[in-house]
């Protein structure tokens, strides 16, 4: 059984690659999906946070936004979160 009151930090990889922490515990990482997928699914109806088609390049104000929003949550961990899910 998964302890929540843990503080077992998450970590995310690529393949084989070291993984790297994007939240300090489990409760944190599940508040900023959430915060991720409100914004979105909501505010970009989830493909217009891309530019084009080809789903290549973000759209400018999308990282500024999801950086206001996350930050309060993840603090030095949302550029890791937001690149592994972004980058």
């Amino acid at each position: 059984m998964f302890n929540f009151a843990d503080n077992t930090a998450v970590y995310a990889a690529y393949d084989v690659l070291d993984p790297f922490k994007i939240a300090d515990n489990f409760i944190q990482f599940i508040e900023a999906l959430t915060a991720l997928a409100d914004i979105v699914y909501n505010e970009y109806n989830i493909y217009e946070v891309y530019t084009n088609d080809d789903c290549d390049e973000i759209k400018p104000e999308f990282l500024p936004k999801m950086n206001s929003k996350l930050a309060p949550i993840l603090g030095d961990n949302t550029a890791n979160f937001m690149n592994y899910f972004y980058g």
